[in-house]
């Protein structure tokens, strides 16, 4: 397990729009589910920020993966929302991504300060658990018999969709590389020379 939730902001409905969702992360960043920090690296916005469009954002995915906008045009676009500002045709995509991200969902924290976008049933006690199998940590909730959980649903929780939860963060000089046809994730050295493999380097030797 990698945590139980223990804050949870207002659900977005299925049926929201941009400006209702807009309000409701307003409402989210008053209650205080923020005023904490990340485990994580970055700061405690631009967490946010990714959290919001669960990591659909070029520094977060693989190279290959299509155009993405970049965090800090995320992060201006999301500000300009906030202050009623009209976004530029180009920015647009960050409310169709809210819009498609957030429907259904719900913002919460966990204890040690991971922030999480959650299905709206959730509620706080719930475990975050990644599972070897499973592309996303799943929302565990004990049914009162011993060992025994009931499933939620998938989250996002950022700092953790990398297999984090059970090897850790990727060491340094490391980063993700492409995506090849059979969907297999390339890592990429960025040392004193280039090394591209499909060998995960958090394994070491089997």
């Amino acid at each position: 397990t990698a945590g139980t939730i223990d804050q949870l902001g207002k659900a977005v409905p299925n049926q929201a729009t941009l400006s209702q969702i807009i309000e409701i992360c307003r409402s989210w960043e008053s209650s205080g589910v923020l005023n904490r920090r990340h485990d994580g690296d970055g700061t405690l916005l631009a967490t946010y920020i990714k959290t919001l469009v669960c990591g659909d954002v070029k520094e977060e995915q693989p190279l290959n993966i299509g155009e993405l906008p970049s965090l800090e045009r995320c992060t201006k676009a999301y500000l300009a929302l906030l202050n009623n500002s009209q976004l530029e045709n180009t920015d647009r995509r960050l409310g169709q991504d809210m819009r498609h991200k957030l429907r259904g969902r719900v913002f919460g924290t966990t204890p040690s300060g991971y922030m999480g976008v959650f299905p709206a049933a959730a509620q706080i006690g719930d475990h975050i658990c990644v599972v070897l199998g499973s592309s996303a940590p799943l929302l565990l909730r004990p049914t009162g018999q011993k060992d025994h959980y009931g499933l939620v649903g998938e989250c996002y929780i950022s700092g953790l969709m990398e297999g984090e939860g059970l090897l850790g963060p990727l060491p340094s000089l490391w980063q993700f590389g492409e995506v090849d046809s059979n969907d297999n994730r390339s890592f990429i050295w960025d040392g004193k020379k280039s090394t591209r493999t499909l060998e995960d380097p958090r394994l070491g030797t089997l």
